[in-house]
């Protein structure tokens, strides 16, 4: 199970004022999250001074009391819808299934005011340079990757609000056109700090050395391997292993 005390990933934004963390599943189970479980993980981003969380896109969308408690503490919140880390296909059978369940979505999410911003993935973009099948295959996986964020569910993102900021990916290079009528992306390095935003995580180097950070505009998440907290090793553990 995830870990409660992890379930805050950090996030920063360079050039304005949001700084925050992404939130993933909080249990593996998801029956066993609690109201006050929810309550008390967002108090514990509002009291280290964040702004804004990330809803990551390689979990699973939120029950309504995590959006009632940011409407209701001021705290913002970038949404993603579920997709993440590998390429996805668009055959017509699945396109339709994804506009279904997109479409509920955002008409079930849209109307809270702690919405900033939707995402329509994790670090898909980036997985098309992880596999043979489609970094050999460059276009055809692009166009599977346009016809589901883009023409799919950022067309329905705008239908229901067309004033709310789109990023097709996390991290990304944005687009270059985005407008009502168009979105023409940016392709390249997805950890090009000179657009958009980067993912980051310092392993093998000192995380506390701030030289070793990038210069990006937004910071989607970085993060180091840390302990997990005692709770869960009292769990497993007798107080002998405790000295």
């Amino acid at each position: 199970a995830y870990d409660f005390a992890h379930a805050l990933l950090p996030c920063c934004c360079c050039y304005c004022c949001w700084q925050g963390a992404n939130l993933v599943p909080m249990n593996i189970l998801p029956t066993n999250v609690t109201k006050d479980m929810i309550h008390d993980m967002l108090d514990y981003a509002l009291e280290s001074n964040m702004n804004m969380v990330r809803i990551w896109g390689g979990g699973m969308y939120p029950v309504p009391e995590v959006f009632d408690y940011a409407d209701e503490k001021g705290l913002l919140m970038w949404m993603e819808t579920m997709f993440a880390c590998a390429p996805f296909p668009r055959d017509v059978a699945f396109l339709e299934n994804v506009a279904e369940e997109v479409t509920q979505q955002v008409h079930r999410l849209s109307w809270h005011p702690s919405i900033a911003a939707w995402s329509s993935n994790n670090e898909v973009e980036g997985s098309l340079n992880w596999f043979r099948e489609s970094w050999t295959n460059r276009e055809l996986f692009a166009g599977d990757y346009i016809a589901l964020f883009i023409d799919t569910i950022r067309a329905i993102i705008k239908k229901v609000n067309p004033s709310m900021p789109f990023v097709d990916c996390s991290p990304s290079n944005g687009a270059i056109v985005d407008t009502p009528e168009q979105y023409v992306k940016r392709w390249g390095s997805d950890q090009d700090p000179r657009y958009d935003s980067v993912h980051y995580y310092p392993n093998g180097v000192d995380c506390e050395d701030f030289s070793t950070y990038p210069k990006a505009k937004f910071i989607g998440e970085f993060g180091t391997q840390s302990y997990p907290t005692f709770q869960t090793y009292a769990s497993v553990t007798t107080p002998e292993d405790w000295q």
